[in-house]
């Protein structure tokens, strides 16, 4: 059969021979075979059924940078609002349940009391006062002090001494250098009282008027002022001033003389001495350190060179009121601290020479040995030079006189005890060390902080304590003296009076003080018209905080009437001591002397040896068992004069030529120490009880002590201008040095072969002492650098090895 074919052709059909019965078994068979076949998947099913409906479509959140599912976005912020939910409950619970964790302990009566003392110094300020000065009733004073025409012209600044507004810089100067040591000696006690700041603030209001005083900028000077302002009121004189009116600083209209020397080595020493310590608190600002440094030298200078005499020569009003005794204590104590500022060793051959110490009473008895003051600083200068015999232990030459310092040390701190009877003490226990004379409360804080002071460096070298003769007493005993006279002074007395204004409950309210007693009340009282206050019975309206007044008498009696100074009056000078004693006690006894560091960081001790000449680098000196041990142990050894040149400019004529081999003639009580030093017994010795005669006894020397005879031996030590150009690879090759083991052997050779090397050498290079010729061989050394590079060559070499 054919069909039509659709697209024209023909389309042939088979014919179907199959009866019906074969066509319905083979369709039945089909079923069957369908129906066990395998399902069909979705695709298949699709192909052959077609679309089954419409799919659940998914549903995303555009976040911009990503595309994700709803719900996995819905997941996420709710794991992250729970998560919220919880911490901000935990922090809940943690903020609201009590939690029982100890108190800090109060303040212990010292440090609240040290927090006082400080402020008085607020309050005796002048000039142009900082925003924060913290006395609301002080103000801007005396903007006009200075000498119109003349370098002096501005002498704004300072402190005033006590319930007058003069500016003495004796006393003032003394006050500066205690603070300083005190910061030297105990910044780490300062720090934990949150004071460091402040006293450091207080010395350099100070020491920046003192830069005032003298041209600073120069090497050499001429004159110095020694005081500003007038309180000459001798022979009935009414002419107004600091003591005839009784008036605020703020309102001074009166005239305010410049008082000037130029002859007043003590005054100058003094000087010298508060711009040094004070370069040591300031080092890390080095510029400031450097400022103070110099005019520290050209103070000291002076007073060597053209300055010999008393600043408070006859006539003069200091004579009246700060009388110096003796230049020679200054000298001892200047020199000491010019050594620790600068490192120069020629400071350190002045302050140990034996005809400067014996002029300056270190070998003499008498009722005031050991009392140190404003006037005399021959106690605390030994104090100083102990400690460098302690922890450094310099040797020849200097270690005879530095052993006879320290044993005079010993002797003082034996007079303190009350089983001595050097001194009296009153009934209450106050140890007069002025012997029943008024104002006794200023020797007393500087006895304590002594004993405080050779207590910790006693302990920091290890030291249990000393001996008083046959019996041996622990450092505690120092610390029990020390502590016993500071707890009279805040209450524990027979009048149970605090002496510190402000101190508990019960303390002087008639403080004799112009600026304390005067109301602020916008009210300009003339010279006369504050008389009204000076002499009523009222307390003062103006609470002066931490003032330590003049104190009781030997009968523990105290009158607390403000016309009477001699009760009520305080001072600069007494509340540096004040403060000082307060905070070597205060704090824990555990925070004393940092044995890493000693408080002086900077004890300038290269020269000593060749191989510490370049040094410029803080030491340890935590005593003989510091870094500097192989140092020290062979100082003794070897003859200082080999590696240190001493400068004449700076001893003058206190040098004397010392040999082992020389005769000196002995008065009775007199022995000759190793070396050849004369060291007298505690007898004082009369023929130089006054200082003309002590210096026409010197004078007499001049022809033997204008230079030191030291041969061959010429080397230079480390001044104070090198040592402010020595470079960073120097410091570090020296911090190298002071870790490194010397043998004996090498240690001698290089001190065999330095001592040929002409003067003529040194003159390279800005002619820095101590520094090798331009061309010569750069010493072998060895730099952190270099040990790093032979560590690691090290380290390569094993590796290769393997």
């Amino acid at each position: 059969m054919y069909g039509r074919d659709p697209w024209g052709g023909p389309l042939e059909i088979a014919a179907d021979s199959a009866t019906d019965d074969d066509r319905s078994r083979n369709l039945q068979d089909l079923d069957r075979a369908a129906l066990s076949s395998r399902p069909l998947d979705e695709t298949q099913q699709s192909w052959l059924l077609g679309p089954s409906g419409e799919q659940k479509k998914k549903k995303y959140v555009d976040l911009g940078c990503i595309i994700v599912s709803r719900k996995i976005f819905l997941w996420t912020l709710g794991t992250l609002l729970v998560s919220g939910l919880l911490a901000g409950l935990i922090v809940l619970i943690v903020k609201t349940v009590p939690r029982h964790h100890h108190a800090k302990p109060p303040p212990d009566n010292y440090t609240v009391a040290l927090h006082k003392a400080l402020m008085f110094f607020n309050a005796q300020k002048s000039g142009k006062l900082p925003k924060h000065n913290n006395v609301s009733w002080r103000g801007n004073s005396c903007l006009k002090d200075g000498e119109p025409g003349t370098m002096f012209k501005d002498l704004v600044g300072g402190y005033y001494d006590a319930g007058d507004a003069i500016k003495f810089n004796f006393p003032q100067s003394f006050a500066m250098t205690m603070l300083s040591w005190s910061v030297i000696e105990y910044s780490a006690k300062y720090e934990a009282a949150g004071e460091l700041a402040h006293v450091k603030e207080l010395i350099k209001w100070g020491a920046d008027y003192f830069l005032k005083t003298f041209n600073n900028t120069a090497d050499t000077i001429d004159q110095i002022v020694s005081q500003v302002g007038s309180g000459d009121t001798s022979k009935g004189s009414t002419t107004p001033n600091d003591h005839y009116c009784w008036t605020r600083p703020e309102d001074i209209d009166y005239d305010r003389p410049v008082t000037k020397c130029s002859s007043c080595g003590d005054l100058a020493s003094e000087m010298a001495a508060a711009l040094a310590a004070a370069s040591i608190v300031f080092k890390d600002n080095k510029a400031y350190s450097q400022k103070l440094v110099h005019g520290a030298k050209t103070l000291f200078s002076f007073g060597r060179e053209r300055g010999r005499g008393l600043y408070s020569a006859a006539g003069t009003e200091a004579s009246v009121f700060y009388n110096s005794t003796s230049y020679w204590d200054e000298y001892v104590w200047g020199a000491a601290w010019m050594y620790y500022a600068t490192g120069n060793n020629s400071y350190l051959t002045l302050a140990t020479h034996p005809t400067l110490a014996k002029h300056a009473g270190a070998f003499w008895g008498g009722p005031d040995y050991g009392v140190f003051s404003w006037d005399n600083k021959l106690a605390g200068a030994q104090v100083l030079l102990s400690r460098l015999r302690l922890f450094l232990s310099p040797g020849y030459p200097y270690e005879e006189i530095l052993r006879t310092y320290h044993n005079q040390t010993s002797i003082v701190m034996c007079s303190y005890l009350p089983i001595f009877t050097s001194f009296n003490r009153t009934k209450g226990g106050l140890i007069q060390l002025n012997h029943g004379r008024p104002q006794p409360l200023q020797y007393v804080v500087n006895a304590a902080f002594l004993a405080t002071l050779f207590s910790d460096y006693l302990d920091a070298a290890d030291t249990p304590g000393w001996y008083c003769g046959p019996n041996f007493y622990s450092t505690d005993v120092l610390r029990d003296f020390a502590k016993f006279q500071i707890d009279y002074i805040l209450g524990k007395n027979p009048a149970k009076m605090s002496y510190i204004v402000g101190f508990g409950n019960h303390y002087p309210k008639r403080v004799h003080h112009r600026a304390a007693s005067i109301p602020k009340n916008k009210i300009k009282y003339n010279c006369k018209g504050g008389w009204k206050w000076r002499d009523s019975t009222k307390a003062n309206p103006n609470i002066i905080e931490g003032a330590m007044v003049a104190g009781p008498d030997k009968r523990d009696g105290f009158h607390d009437v403000r016309s009477n100074y001699n009760y009520t009056e305080p001072t600069l000078a007494g509340n540096a001591g004040l403060v000082a004693a307060l905070v070597g006690l205060s704090g824990d006894k555990s925070t004393v002397i940092d044995q890493s560091k000693e408080g002086v960081e900077y004890f300038h001790i290269c020269g000593t040896l060749p191989f510490l000449r370049r040094c410029h680098t803080p030491v340890s000196t935590a005593g003989r068992g510091s870094d500097l041990d192989v140092t020290q142990s062979n100082i003794g050894k070897v003859n200082a004069a080999e590696s240190s040149y001493i400068d004449p400019d700076i001893v003058g004529n206190d040098m004397e030529e010392q040999t082992n081999n020389q005769s000196v003639s002995m008065a009775p009580g007199h022995e000759i120490l190793q070396g050849g030093f004369e060291v007298f017994s505690h007898s004082r010795d009369k023929s130089h009880e006054k200082p003309e005669e002590a210096q026409a006894d010197l004078h007499d020397d001049d022809s033997k002590v204008n230079h030191l005879q030291i041969g061959d031996n010429n080397t230079a030590s480390l001044s104070s201008d090198y040592m402010e150009d020595v470079t960073k690879p120097d410091l570090e090759e020296c911090k190298m040095k002071q870790h490194e083991e010397i043998p004996k052997a090498d240690l001698l050779d290089s001190i065999t072969a330095e001592k040929h090397v002409p003067p003529e050498a040194d003159k390279v290079s800005k002619d820095l002492p101590g520094r090798p010729a331009a061309d010569a061989e750069p010493p072998k050394t060895t730099t952190l650098w270099g040990a790093m590079k032979s560590l690691a060559d090290g380290i390569i070499s094993i590796f290769r090895n393997q």
